[in-house]
This record gives C-alpha cells, sequence and structure tokens, in this order.
C-alpha cells in the first residue's frame, strides 16, 4: 500500500495537477463532488477529535466550519453545525500535529494537499481526502 501511495504522489508531483490544486471548502467539495472527484485539492481547517492510527497510515478530522474559525470559547457564536472531513494521511505526516480540538483544547489548523474521492473505492464508498502534504499553519493551544 505505501509503494501504490508513493508511486501516485511520483504521479501528481511530476504532473500539472499539483501545482493547480485549488483552496476549496467542504461546503464546495460537497456541493461539486463530481468535479473535484479525483483532482488534488487544498483543504484547510481545524484538527478535531482523535489522530486514528491505522498501521503505516491514519485518520484525522478537520474542521473548517464557523468554528474552527471563531471558537465559541474566544467569542464565537453558536451558528450551524460541525463541518469537515476524514483525511487519510500517511502516519509520519501527523507527527507536526500538537494540539487537538476538543472542548479544552483549540486545535492546530492545517493545511492538506490531497486527492479528494467522492466515493473512496478503498474506504467503503466514503467522501474523504487522501493527504499527500500536511502542514500546521496555525498552532493550537489548550484553554485554561
Amino acid at each position: 500500500m505505501v509503494l501504490l501511495f508513493a508511486l501516485a504522489l511520483l504521479a501528481l508531483v511530476m504532473s500539472p495537477g499539483l501545482a493547480s490544486a485549488q483552496v476549496v471548502s467542504s461546503s464546495e467539495l460537497i456541493e461539486n463532488s463530481a468535479k473535484f472527484d479525483g483532482q488534488v485539492i487544498i483543504f484547510r481547517g481545524e484538527v478535531v477529535g482523535d489522530i486514528l492510527r491505522r498501521g503505516e497510515y491514519a485518520w484525522i478530522t478537520v474542521n473548517d466550519d464557523a468554528y474552527s474559525r471563531h471558537p465559541v470559547r474566544e467569542g464565537g457564536k453558536l451558528v450551524g453545525g460541525n463541518q469537515g472531513f476524514g483525511i487519510w494521511v500517511p502516519l509520519e505526516e501527523t507527527g507536526e500535529i500538537r494540539h487537538i480540538g476538543g472542548y479544552r483544547h483549540r486545535g492546530d489548523i492545517v493545511e492538506i494537499v490531497g486527492i479528494f474521492n467522492q466515493s473512496c473505492p478503498q474506504h467503503g464508498g466514503d467522501m474523504d481526502i487522501h493527504a499527500l502534504e500536511l502542514s500546521v499553519i496555525q498552532p493550537g493551544r489548550s484553554y485554561q
């Protein structure tokens, strides 16, 4: 599986797809899932929940809802629900994550460059993003 991932990454790096990747929100991905299916995209948001390790990979949840931008604990308003995506990421990429969002923590804000799947055949037909790169762009923190 790691070899297949490495070959896919190499093919994308050598193609114009990575250079033309655009920043998209979870709303845009849901509303235009067929358009973005199989495309390299950039997705930004707060890491929440847990890092679910699965061998050499892990699942993380990245939310880009109103709460990821303006947490209630920091004066944000209660508006709408939580919204984000499950991200399938090589375990080594998760090493940079220091804070995972929850009631007592503001999670790291990350940028994911990855392949969007409208219906992932590897993961039971779920909508997900397979990360090629993960970067922490704003560190989280603990609330006192």
